[in-house]
C-alpha cells in the first residue's frame, strides 16, 4: 500500500467530517474513480487547488 493511500485511510478513519474516500473525492471535486487512480499512483494528477485541499485534509505540507 502506498504511503498516500495509507495516510488517506487513516485520516478518513479519524476525521469528523470526511469518513470515506468517496466523501473526500467529492470535497476535492474529482470522481471516485479518479481518487482511486491517484491513490494507486497511476500518474493521475490533481490541480493545485485539489493538492492543497488534500494536503489540508491530511494535515501535511505539500512537497515542493
Amino acid at each position: 500500500m502506498s504511503k498516500l493511500r495509507a495516510a488517506v485511510r487513516f485520516r478518513c478513519a479519524t476525521h469528523p467530517e470526511f469518513t470515506s474516500q468517496v466523501e473526500l473525492a467529492e470535497h476535492l471535486g474529482i470522481s471516485e474513480s479518479q481518487m482511486s487512480r491517484v491513490l494507486q499512483n497511476r500518474r493521475r494528477r490533481l490541480s493545485g487547488v485539489q493538492q492543497q485541499r488534500l494536503a489540508d485534509f491530511l494535515e501535511m505540507p505539500i512537497a515542493q
